[in-house]
């Protein structure tokens, strides 16, 4: 957008010279409004003017350069060329304020020396290095690009009005007393390299930019600014890919992932991205699943706001009761741990295969949009009970018509949901009783698919990530802990959890059938178990363990 006016000799009044074109520049509010004024910089504008259609020349190349500190909004050229339409390409950025002009070898026009971008070809704008992007307000640039029809014998005026081609990103930590005590802080993010500022898009693949402070001055950026950097975006409004921060603190190193398509890349805009990432101090209430906000401003635009999915659980992983997760465990009665991550969907976990469509309730409720996980109860009743009054159930008929079958199964709430109908008396069935029970007096998260009997399929993935049992003929002669036997095993010292087969018994019921035999398949999930891990069909009228799980 801009300005233009083409004046013939008769009503000429604008002190240009027929057969002159006058460009004069319009910079940006944030330029006129004192930003330009950054020390040891001044800005340069290039001007290129092209020839139609195929095989289009360089009709004519210039630059010149400005004080940044002086006082004017436009950035006047003047030139002469032959009438005809040309493209117009101009690009605006810094330079070393000693800069002086020389002569381009290729063609001998004025050039001031490159800082951050290889300006040789406007239609190939290049960044210099990624990383002189990042905290650097003086890589900030605009562009314009247009039409300039110059007809013979009038002079031609142009007011051109620049803007940026780029997003501003800013990635803020919210808890300031966390940020303080930032000592180190490494961040990788993927982002476009080349502009053409002919066409006004961004040119080839995203590189990685790796960006890390050995050591980190929370004084500068008081307000939890942990970086912001210049990303090249085109017209069309598009989502960054993953940002991935290392924050290193007196407890360790702490890695976090801000989540691909969170982000809003637009041009012209500063974005900035907010949440309690940090995790350093051992307090109450400081585990949390990490929530983003998101801020445009600053750049002519709207606030926005955006609420992340959370940060990805790992196996092992501490579940509380206000439905957060974290590697690390914090002993809290206003927010108790309530169970333990055995499974997760994302990067092909154990629990990929589940589905939304799994959970839903009787009444149609759908009660997951996303599967994240399944979590295990952290602690468990201190008794043994049956699934049912008779050795097996009747294929044919409720329940079990509607149980998963196999050791595969993994549809623990699906089935769980078929002891709910109307026509069953829960009293025939004391494990689905004490199941259903244990959800009433133990609300789980909103959500989550809430308590529930698991599958088969779940409990040996469960078994799987607990413990590690070597035994010969029968005989246990060696186990570990793994992921959610480590945790649990936190959980028992502080009084807040039970570790799998207590009572000398290992077995554990699914409320998986057995479709051949009417039998219900149990699995054996105890460090003293030779048989740690393995599952058969068994008679229902036999009393063993039970545990809740649910799913987030």
């Amino acid at each position: 957008m801009g300005l233009f006016v083409s004046c013939s000799d008769d009503d000429n009044a604008s002190g240009v010279d027929a057969g002159q074109i006058h460009i004069s520049a319009i910079l940006p509010e944030s330029i006129t409004d004192g930003q330009a004024e950054i020390a040891g910089h001044k800005l340069r504008c290039i001007l290129e003017l092209w020839t139609k259609g195929e095989g289009a020349k360089l009709a004519y190349r210039n630059e010149v350069a400005v004080d940044p500190a002086a006082e004017t909004n436009k950035l006047p050229m003047d030139l002469t060329v032959d009438a005809g339409t040309y493209d117009c390409l101009m690009w605006m950025d810094y330079v070393d304020a000693g800069s002086a002009a020389t002569s381009r070898a290729e063609d001998g026009t004025s050039h001031y020396e490159d800082k951050y971008y290889d300006t040789s070809d406007l239609r190939n704008i290049t960044v210099k290095d990624m990383n002189s992007l990042i905290n650097n307000n003086a890589c900030d640039a605009f562009f314009y690009s247009g039409e300039v029809q110059k007809k013979a014998g009038e002079a031609f005026i142009m007011e051109p009005e620049l803007v940026r081609p780029f997003t501003k990103v800013s990635v803020l930590e919210k808890n300031l007393r966390e940020f303080n005590l930032l000592k180190g802080l490494s961040v990788s993010y993927n982002a476009v390299a080349k502009f053409d500022v002919s066409t006004g898009k961004t040119v080839g693949e995203t590189v990685t930019v790796a960006h890390s402070v050995a050591v980190f001055n929370p004084e500068v950026t008081p307000d939890g600014t942990l970086f912001s950097t210049y990303i090249f975006v085109d017209e069309t409004s598009e989502n960054m890919d993953e940002i991935h921060l290392s924050f290193t603190t007196k407890q360790g190193i702490q890695d976090v992932t801000i989540p691909s398509g969170l982000v809003p890349l637009l041009r012209n805009q500063h974005v900035k991205v907010s949440g309690n990432m940090m995790r350093e101090s051992p307090i109450e209430d400081t585990e949390f699943d990490i929530i983003f906000d998101i801020d445009v401003a600053e750049w002519e635009s709207d606030n926005v706001a955006i609420t992340s999915r959370p940060i990805k659980a790992k196996v092992g992983d501490f579940f509380y009761a206000d439905g957060t997760y974290s590697s690390s465990f914090t002993k809290s009665d206003a927010n108790p741990c309530i169970g333990i991550v055995f499974a997760v969907a994302h990067d092909d976990g154990k629990a990929s295969a589940d589905k939304p469509e799994n959970y839903i309730a009787n009444n149609g409720t759908q009660k997951l949009q996303e599967v994240h996980g399944w979590v295990v109860a952290a602690q468990e009743v201190n008794q043994l009970l049956a699934p049912g009054e008779t050795e097996t159930w009747d294929v044919s008929q409720l329940p079990a018509s509607e149980l998963g079958t196999g050791k595969t199964d993994i549809k623990g709430f699906k089935n769980t949901e078929a002891f709910k109908k109307e026509r069953l008396d829960l009293n025939n069935y004391p494990i689905a009783k004490a199941m259903i029970d244990y959800e009433q007096t133990n609300p789980a998260p909103a959500g989550t698919s809430g308590w529930y009997w698991g599958a088969a399929g779940q409990y040996i993935t469960l078994a799987e990530a607990y413990a590690k049992v070597k035994a010969e003929n029968k005989v246990v002669i060696s186990w570990e802990y793994l992921a959610v036997g480590k945790s649990l095993k936190i959980l028992v010292d502080n009084g807040v959890g039970v570790l799998f087969g207590g009572l000398n018994q290992a077995f554990y019921w699914s409320n998986s059938i057995e479709d051949s035999t009417g039998k219900i398949f149990r699995v054996a999930i105890s460090t003293a178990a030779y048989n740690h891990g393995q599952s058969a069909g068994w008679n229902l009228n036999d009393k063993r363990h039970y545990r809740p799980i649910l799913t987030f």
